[in-house]
């Protein structure tokens, strides 16, 4: 199964029937119908992807930096080992092309001022489209300026991402369909959009595109929509567990135990971190359970031991075969295998016919 078919599963409706729903109270959320039972892998449909995206009461998503985005990823990858992107992705190719001054101005959305300052073809190409982009402006402008900023810097997956990201945002912001066909035309590479009338974004799309990958075992696919999802939103402890549920399924223990310690780290809630500690310390087993504890054995009173036998001599000795078949009966059930306790009943058992 090719990229493109799989990105597209999750755009059928007969896959995954969400509902976008929009509340002054509650911001935006969806829900997903049924239920998944993987619930200790995070594939849980109650779970959904954009209660986490949203600040509450707005649509101000609350992880479009357009500074330190590209930080949050570094740091993510130190944290986890190195086992989160692949290295190659992470190469800023043409960043040292480029003086701190122009790559800040590039950065803070000043196009116009740093086709001034530098003669770079991508930084015209931008300029081409945007002079100036502001926070401001929205979300899709939050987006787009990321784009640019990883389309300068030459991480051209990651600005095609992010700038198919911007056009599911809002598709009809002024220049951003050609600025998307742009970067395309310029890497040969391309973006992915979204069927209009789905209402969901790109990062919902392919948040969503991960549970399906899972229920359909193409775990190596599933880890690059994790990735994906992961540059789009560094960080996010639902995209890490997922993504560590990936490794996981495929035998990569120690990379699955990496990642879920980092979406630890990530996660905030409880009862999620509970979840979390019990699938690291199973992905440093070796995916085997924990084991059960051996049964204690009961602490045996000797003394006691000791006076059942001499009750029990004592008693046969005396002519009360009853009292020392007693003792020694209790002696066996102390100490099963007394060798004195049973060879006393032997003959308590020949002397008396029991």
């Amino acid at each position: 199964m090719g990229s493109a078919e799989l990105e597209m599963m999750s755009l059928r409706i007969r896959t995954i029937p969400l509902v976008l729903a929009v509340g002054l109270g509650n911001g935006a959320y969806a829900q997903n119908s049924g239920r998944d039972p993987s619930l200790e892998l995070f594939f849980d449909p109650s779970r959904p992807a954009v209660q986490q995206l949203y600040l509450p009461g707005t649509r101000v998503l609350k992880h479009l930096d357009t500074v330190s985005f590209h930080e949050r990823i570094l740091t993510d990858q130190e944290l986890s080992g190195g086992v989160v992107y692949p290295a190659s992705d992470l190469v800023a190719t043409r960043d040292r092309r480029i003086d701190f001054s122009t790559m800040e101005a590039v950065r803070e959305g000043r196009y116009g001022e740093a086709g001034l300052a530098h003669d770079d073809e991508r930084i015209a190409l931008v300029r081409s489209f945007y002079q100036r982009l502001s926070p401001e402006q929205g979300q899709w402008a939050r987006a787009a300026m990321q784009a640019a900023t990883d389309f300068v810097a030459g991480r051209d997956r990651h600005a095609l991402l992010r700038a198919s990201y911007a056009v599911s945002l809002n598709p009809v912001a002024p220049g951003l369909a050609g600025f998307l066909k742009a970067i395309e035309t310029r890497t040969g590479k391309s973006g992915t959009r979204i069927p209009s009338g789905t209402g969901l974004s790109l990062l919902e799309v392919k948040l969503n595109l991960t549970k399906e990958l899972f229920k359909a075992k193409q775990y190596t696919p599933m880890l690059r929509i994790c990735r994906d999802v992961l540059i789009l939103k560094p960080g996010d402890p639902t995209a890490l567990a997922r993504l560590g549920s990936g490794y996981y399924m495929l035998r990569d223990y120690e990379k699955a135990a990496s990642v879920w310690g980092l979406a630890l780290k990530r996660e905030t809630r409880s009862g999620e971190r509970k979840s979390l500690s019990s699938m690291v310390a199973l992905a440093k087993r070796g995916g085997r359970p924990k084991p059960r504890p051996e049964p204690r054995k009961p602490v045996i009173d000797l003394a006691l031991v000791e006076a059942l036998y001499q009750k029990g001599v004592l008693a046969h000795a005396a002519g009360d075969a009853a009292a020392s078949q007693s003792a020694f009966e209790k002696m066996i059930l102390l100490v099963p295998e007394d060798k004195r306790a049973r060879k006393a009943l032997r003959r308590l058992s020949v002397e008396g016919g029991l």
